[in-house]
């Protein structure tokens, strides 16, 4: 099975099995921030000197990471949850971790056989099992690729952790609830950690974060600040940098501070702006001109014309009219690639509270709308997960 690594270790007195087998395993791998933790469950068994054996059916123990990201991915994780617990009769705890453990919380909490660890109680983990090494010192460097998609993640890169969680309410978005406000990494420590890594002659940097416009909120600094500390190192090193995810509303905020001579450096840039409708913006609690992102993307193109822009869109959200998704088209003359994903809503947002949802029939309509613009336009792509023989409605997570 791949993606699935058994270990053997063990457990403190307290737990059931002496020397049980352990399962590590994720739901999803088209998410960098999902590969990162999985790896770094996966890694700090290996560091602590357990030893791994390869089949999943005689595990004891198993520990999940799971994606909530939309729908599909949720029912990707409740579907491989509710499997390992149908089909795993020996199996005595399903430890559960990532996202899905914190934002459903409620969810599987009758089931003596599940433990679920919240993003921020690593700690946990630590508690449970012997170690010399905790688990939040275990750096991963580049997710294992087990683990990740290469063609979707950045796989010859070094990840830099820079935060988890964000500052942002986006009405439809669960990550929030999952990962909570932003806890960031202090400047110097990731500093100190980029200084190892360029000596080591590593020149492919991921900064991974929930939201990079978020980082440092939460310890008096921006994100600004910590770009312009690493252009300190441009005269002493070759580098790349790459970012995952930039809120538009806290980049423009954030851009007249950033040191415009680091985009030489970046190549590439992530920031989501969903749709060209303010009015679709102001309903995902979303507040910035699509046009002065747009404008933004021009001029940085201006610095550095190799640099490869990404943006996410989202299609179908309550009360969006055919005219405004067709509008939303023009995010493809700004960006290098425009990925789109089909709204659905999810509990506990305040999108899913909102009248006036598309129709089942509709969201089919405009899915094919983008897949027709998809096979003009090569940056145009819709976020699919692909399921052999499967109706459109199904691979875009409507059914």
């Amino acid at each position: 099975m791949k993606g699935v690594l058994i270990i053997n270790f063990s457990f403190k007195e307290e737990l059931l099995v002496e020397q049980p087998k352990l399962c590590v395993l994720t739901t999803m791998k088209f998410c960098n921030g999902n590969a990162y933790l999985t790896s770094q469950a996966y890694l700090y068994f290996l560091r602590n000197g357990y030893e791994f054996v390869k089949e999943p059916k005689d595990a004891d123990y198993v520990i999940i990471n799971t994606c909530v990201f939309d729908s599909a991915r949720e029912k990707i994780a409740r579907d491989t949850i509710d499997s390992i617990l149908m089909n795993s009769p020996k199996l005595k705890k399903l430890i559960i971790i990532g996202c899905f453990a914190t934002a459903y919380k409620n969810d599987y909490q009758n089931n003596e056989r599940v433990i679920k660890i919240a993003i921020k109680e690593s700690y946990r983990i630590d508690e449970m099992f012997k170690r010399n090494v905790a688990f939040d010192n275990v750096l991963v460097g580049t997710p294992l690729h087990d683990f990740m998609d290469e063609e979707f993640g950045f796989a010859d890169h070094y990840y830099l952790k820079i935060s988890d969680g964000c500052i942002n309410n986006c009405s439809y978005c669960i990550i929030k609830k999952a990962k909570g406000f932003v806890y960031s990494k202090p400047i110097d420590a990731a500093m100190k950690e980029l200084n190892d890594v360029l000596n080591k002659g590593i020149k492919k940097i991921l900064l991974l974060s929930d939201d990079c416009a978020s980082y440092g909120k939460d310890i008096g600094v921006d994100f600004a600040d910590l770009l312009n500390e690493i252009m300190s190192f441009k005269s002493s090193y070759e580098f790349e940098l790459s970012f995952n995810y930039f809120h538009p509303t806290n980049f423009l905020n954030l851009y007249s501070k950033i040191n415009k001579d680091i985009f030489s450096n970046i190549t590439s840039l992530n920031i989501p702006i969903q749709t060209t409708s303010k009015r679709i913006l102001k309903l995902m609690n979303r507040n910035y001109d699509p046009e002065e992102v747009f404008k933004k993307m021009m001029e940085i193109k201006k610095i550095n014309p190799s640099i490869y822009l990404i943006t996410h869109i989202l299609y179908s959200f309550p009360s969006e009219t055919r005219e405004e998704i067709k509008d939303t088209f023009r995010a493809k003359d700004y960006f290098d690639r425009v990925m789109y994903f089909c709204y659905a809503d999810k509990e506990g947002t305040k999108s899913a509270k909102l009248e006036n949802k598309i129709s089942k029939e509709e969201k089919v309509f405009r899915s094919q709308m983008v897949l027709d613009k998809d096979k003009k336009h090569d940056n145009i792509v819709l976020a699919y997960h692909f399921k052999p023989n499967a109706s459109l409605a199904e691979i875009v997570g409507i059914e």
